[in-house]
């Protein structure tokens, strides 16, 4: 059977997956002291960005901008306030106002935060959190997520009105304020015969509020479920996109110069076909080439899972990443420079790391140190995930 149709449904699926992700995966908090204390200690906002089911696959930067919130609540324009970049944490108001904390994560979660210096700064503001990065397709994408800080004491942020003072000199005479009266008697006249009516519409209107709420809350509870359903599918994309992008990484090694594993907690070994002489530098980076490593190990099972897999060319030499070329002893892994640990040695090795065994092969059993330019085998780690 041909893979091509099915290779090409999981491509559509992955493309699905980058364009259907979940929108609403930023999350903005205020850290507001109580109410009896607020005024006393400074607010904090705190924005975390969560790239799991996003949409996104890599987050460039995090930014935070606000917007001062007038009088009938109309906002006056977002401005940049603070941000973090990958390398960098940008406190753009300056550190007599505010202090910013924050980090990209490639694993999943990105965060900043913004502590205000003065208990009173920071209220009335609208505040908008903006996650920029790219999807599986290095297409540029953004999630946002707003939200309003009232004034200290949870008041409203309208500035006061001035107190109307009259101008005297321009008040009108007797004659004029009589005719005033007289009109607002004959207004008072036509009001009261159309009260009536006027308590007729105020029914009317109470009446299609009720209606009106009934309505928001169904709108709000099939909201609800809509979003759930699109978190839930967002998950199932990013799963099978993750599945996608391994396949298409299997696919991709030279089976005509290396033996393939199968697979073990989502990566794949392989072994070259034929025996070299073994150097640390050109093996690590023949395994760069096929996207992976020289073999690390993180616990015993992997090493017997890996010991295993060489029996497969019998007793030749199976170099590992493993060394202590540069300090005799202390092995650590070329690639990660992580040192070597939770392994199982032969029986007394290392016994020669001090003189010229500063490489490790892999021999049923345990690890043994041998020289770093003989002749064998090289096994490589290639994570698919």
């Amino acid at each position: 059977m041909s893979l091509q149709p099915i290779f090409l449904l999981l491509c559509f699926l992955a493309v699905a997956s980058a364009f259907l992700g979940s929108q609403k995966k930023v999350s903005l908090k205020v850290l507001r002291p109580p109410k009896a204390s607020q005024g006393k200690f400074p607010l904090k906002i705190k924005c975390t960005f969560d790239k799991n089911g996003s949409g996104m696959n890599t987050v460039n930067s995090v930014r935070l901008l606000r917007s001062k919130i007038g009088n009938g609540g109309e906002l006056e324009g977002y401005k940049l306030i603070a941000s973090v970049t990958p390398s960098k944490v940008n406190n753009i108001l300056g550190e007599s106002e505010i202090v910013v904390s924050g980090e990209i994560e490639e694993a999943r979660y990105s965060n900043l935060g913004v502590k205000y210096i003065s208990p009173t700064e920071g209220f009335c503001y609208m505040y908008k959190c903006i996650a920029d990065g790219s999807d599986y397709f290095y297409q540029n994408r953004s999630r946002f997520e707003t939200i309003r800080v009232s004034s200290v004491n949870e008041g409203t942020c309208e500035k006061p009105q001035k107190p109307f003072i009259p101008d005297i000199s321009k008040a009108p005479s007797f004659i004029e304020l009589q005719k005033e009266v007289n009109q607002c008697c004959v207004s008072s006249d036509i009001i009261k015969q159309h009260s009536e009516a006027i308590e007729q519409l105020e029914d009317g209107v109470n009446e299609c509020s009720e209606r009106t709420s009934d309505l928001e809350e169904e709108m709000i509870n099939n909201a609800e479920k809509y979003e759930e359903l699109a978190n839930s599918n967002a998950e199932k994309y990013q799963e099978l996109a993750n599945k996608v992008e391994a396949f298409n990484k299997l696919l991709s090694i030279n089976t005509a110069k290396y033996i393939v594993s199968s697979i073990y907690k989502g990566r794949v070994y392989t072994l070259n076909r034929g025996d070299m002489v073994f150097n640390l530098e050109t093996m690590n980076n023949l395994c760069k080439g096929e996207g992976g490593y020289l073999v690390e190990f993180n616990d015993q099972d992997e090493q017997k899972f890996a010991e295993t897999f060489a029996a497969l060319v019998g007793n030749r030499i199976v170099f590992t990443g493993a060394n202590c070329v540069e300090k005799a002893c202390t092995f650590v892994y070329y690639n990660s420079k992580k040192p070597v640990t939770n392994v199982k040695w032969l029986p007394r090795e290392p016994n020669n790391c001090r003189r010229v065994e500063q490489c490790v092969n892999i021999r049923r059993g345990g690890l043994n140190d041998t020289r770093c330019k003989g002749r064998g085998r090289f096994m490589c780690e290639i994570p698919l995930m």
